[in-house]
């Protein structure tokens, strides 16, 4: 039998300065904290004990590290780097007893300021426009942000995030360097270039071509804060291929809830291209699509109806109609992604989804696969929430929230899924 002995850390910072300006670890009764694949943020809540004026002392946007400690001997680890959102005072009055007041503190990681600040166009040409003659140089920003690749136009994106506001302290707590994706697809988007004060969080989504990508955030294990780009965790066969695989023994799970829904059925796949869209098919019915960009399985379309997923993006397979594309990005290259996409899509209705409930893990992160030591089944972990409590004894499990649940190892041969 595994025994634990749980604990935690919380301190607060100045976010200007850097420096504490509180430690809320003896004064902490409860940490929940979640964070969902592919969200520009997690989110975070702390109850602590009244004793203190948490008011006068912690303030929106004060910088916040929870730590937790599995009690397993691996000692604490960074779960979220966050920020402020909230203090308040929380009272209830049970039987008509003393009133009882905690403090609640809630907020959300560095993804906030992703969520929250919007890329100001006409800020980071402000200074341009002053003089007259540079006027032109106003809009080299909006010019230089039509055309690249997904990798390319995120960090021009974040990078005039960083920059549009001179000497701006916030940028020093996310870091751009996780931003590696081997997409070769060239982005055409003028609309991008008069796109007005869009959060920075949306106009990167919007660059980053997924499906085929995951544009993500994340706290490391060492507290800092990632903003990153990646290949999806798609193999040509429909398994995982994640960044880690993390293994769980059957001892370190206190309970479970998987098992195979078709809510997530498709049988008709679309991949639609943007000038495929606007120049070869201005229909919306997705069965007049390109033939080698349409996948359905007919019997299970008679067997459970249409259901159909149409990925479009606005990333441009040049010269589709040609017989002389260009090498890496023509119509040969839209089909094979629209096949890996399809075999991605085509059973989900075959794997296991649900949550799995462990001992404290602070080292998971979601969009990572998970690997179960006894039954060799692989999830992607869509999720991960932690629920830890000092009160009566200190207590700390994590909840994982999955999808894709299959047998690990190569692909069998298919059968007709209906």
């Amino acid at each position: 039998m595994r025994t634990y002995c749980p604990s935690h850390k919380v301190t607060i910072k100045d976010m200007r300065t850097g420096s504490v300006k509180h430690d809320l670890t003896s004064d902490l009764i409860t940490i929940v904290t979640s964070k969902t694949n592919g969200r520009a943020f997690g989110s975070w809540q702390i109850t602590a004990t009244y004793r203190s004026s948490l008011n006068t002392i912690i303030a929106p946007n004060d910088v916040v590290l929870i730590e937790l400690d599995a009690g397993d001997g691996s000692g604490l680890r960074p779960v979220m780097l966050g920020l402020v959102d909230r203090v308040a005072r929380f009272q209830t009055v049970v039987n008509g007893d003393q009133p009882r007041r905690v403090w609640k503190i809630s907020g959300r990681d560095m993804g906030k300021l992703l969520a929250d600040i919007d890329l100001g166009w006409d800020i980071s040409g402000l200074e341009a426009r002053i003089n007259f003659n540079s006027l032109v140089d106003a809009s080299v920003n909006r010019i230089f942000l039509q055309s690249g690749t997904p990798a390319e136009l995120v960090k021009r994106l974040f990078s005039l995030f960083s920059t549009q506001t001179k000497d701006a302290y916030y940028t020093q707590y996310i870091d751009a360097d996780w931003i590696d994706s081997d997409d070769t697809w060239t982005l055409f988007d003028p609309y991008l270039a008069v796109t007005r004060n869009t959060p920075a969080w949306s106009a990167m989504k919007r660059v980053a071509n997924e499906p085929w990508n995951r544009l993500f955030t994340e706290t490391d294990q060492k507290g800092k804060f990632h903003l990153g780009l990646e290949r999806q965790p798609i193999k040509g066969n429909g398994k995982l291929n994640p960044r880690t695989f993390y293994t769980i023994d059957y001892r370190d799970i206190v309970a479970e809830d998987l098992g195979v829904s078709d809510d997530s059925h498709v049988n008709l796949l679309a991949h639609w291209p943007a000038n495929y869209q606007t120049v070869a098919n201005r229909q919306l019915d997705v069965i007049l699509t390109h033939p080698g960009l349409t996948k359905h399985n007919g019997a299970s379309v008679t067997a459970a109806g249409v259901k159909p997923h149409v990925i479009d993006t606005p990333f441009v397979p040049k010269n589709f109609y040609l017989d002389d594309d260009p090498v890496g990005q023509g119509v040969d290259e839209a089909i094979e992604r629209a096949e890996i996409y399809w075999n991605w899509y085509r059973d989900n209705h075959t794997y296991e989804s649900g949550s799995i409930v462990t001992h404290g893990w602070p080292e998971v992160r979601c969009g990572n696969g998970l690997l179960t030591g006894t039954t060799k089944m692989e999830y992607l972990i869509e999720q991960v929430q932690h629920s830890y409590s000092v009160w009566p004894q200190p207590l700390f499990i994590t909840t994982l929230h999955l999808t894709r649940g299959q047998q690990h190892g190569p692909a069998s041969l298919r059968s007709v899924s209906i």
